[in-house]
């Protein structure tokens, strides 16, 4: 992302009144869908479930196909999960066969939110992930200063 873009995005962003943390996230990821440089097929929101021990989708815009709104990313399935505390922000390969059909090759997680303990580990509240087909390690820094 260009940081004229970038700094536009966040005055954007920042410019709203927000009722609700969702509401901001949902604004957060129709932003940055719209941007055309990065060519963003697809924005999620996802939110950590302890019950379900993964992240259940939240909100979600795509250009191409959706995912279902029931589906889960359990912990258990995505080792990048327990590196996000750390890193924030990921850049990675889709591994699920489901989501690999639905479009989704590469996509960008980043952790916002509270961090929360499950099983002596962290996980961030949400996750916003992000796919395209452009995606490179220069988006990586953009996306960790909106997170």
């Amino acid at each position: 992302m260009y940081y004229r873009d970038l700094h536009q995005t966040i005055e954007t962003i920042t410019s709203k009144f927000f009722q609700t943390e969702m509401d901001m996230l949902v604004t957060v990821v129709r932003e940055l869908v719209k941007q055309h440089e990065i060519q963003i097929l697809g924005g999620r929101i996802w939110k950590f479930s302890f019950e379900k021990q993964g992240y259940e989708l939240v909100y979600q815009t795509a250009k191409k196909s959706k995912i279902n709104d029931d589906f889960i990313l359990s912990i258990s399935d995505y080792p990048l999960f327990d590196n996000l505390e750390k890193e924030r922000t990921v850049l990675r390969t889709e591994t699920n066969d489901f989501l690999k059909r639905k479009g989704i090759s590469r996509y960008y997680a980043s952790g916002v939110g509270n961090k929360l303990k499950n099983n002596g580990k962290k996980y961030y509240e949400y996750l916003l992930a992000f796919n395209s087909t452009n995606l490179t390690s220069e988006y990586k820094y953009s996306l960790n200063i909106i997170a």
